[in-house]
């Protein structure tokens, strides 16, 4: 993965995806539910689960291939290429080697 490709990953992840999973939660946050006849929060929890799907699938999509993108880059391209042993301290005080 090219730093390239992880910046635009960055831009969709900040100007797309977490807005509208933001937007989605505050939206939800402000329905009462307790005010829903029985047929109507059924109709509710129905839509509240598609949306759930949706950001689950976006969170499986985008947000892990970026975590695992940053991981690659620091990892690969600044910590082993230009500091070996800054890897190294990083790792034994994380408690990753002993």
């Amino acid at each position: 993965m090219g730093f390239d490709k992880l910046q635009l990953m960055h831009e969709n992840l900040i100007n797309i995806v977490l807005p509208a999973m933001d937007d989605a939660s505050l939206r939800m946050g402000k329905i009462n539910l307790r005010k829903f006849a029985d047929n109507e929060l059924l109709v509710e929890i129905n839509g509240r689960r598609k949306e759930f799907t949706k950001y689950q699938k976006a969170y499986e999509n985008y947000c892990i291939p970026f975590g695992h993108g940053v991981r690659f880059f620091l990892v690969n391209f600044i910590i082993i290429r230009f500091r070996p042993k800054t890897l190294m301290s990083l790792l034994i005080y994380c408690g990753l080697i002993i």
